[in-house]
């Protein structure tokens, strides 16, 4: 897998490590079901990586499955975990910041565009 090419506020704000980058892939895909590939290509991870931090989130309920299709099971950020609210909120403020600094500083923000 290639580097995260740009970094995000998460990331850069919480470090860069697998968690991270599943949690943060997670926040991107809220309020919709993914797979297993979608979250490591997200991610941008591998897929043993994602097999071993996976179960770390769902352990602690930030992620859970939402069902299952054949041997695919359909994954979803649990946005009523107080955890994964945690990283919303997060999320949430560090926009906020970077938008206000951005516009104290009359600098153009980088926008991703999400393709969900």
């Amino acid at each position: 897998m290639e580097d995260i090419k740009e970094k995000t506020l998460l990331n850069k704000f919480l470090g860069d490590s697998p968690i991270i980058r599943i949690v943060d892939a997670m926040l991107e895909f809220r309020g919709n079901e993914v797979t297993q590939k979608e979250i490591y290509e997200e991610a941008e991870i591998s897929r043993p990586t994602l097999h071993a931090y996976l179960p770390i989130l769902e352990k602690h309920g930030v992620v859970v499955v939402t069902r299952k299709i054949g041997n695919n099971k359909l994954y979803k950020i649990d946005v009523k975990n107080k955890m994964a609210r945690y990283f919303i909120n997060m999320e949430k403020e560090l926009v906020f910041r970077a938008l206000n600094d951005a516009s104290q500083n009359h600098q153009k923000i980088p926008v991703k565009v999400s393709s969900n």
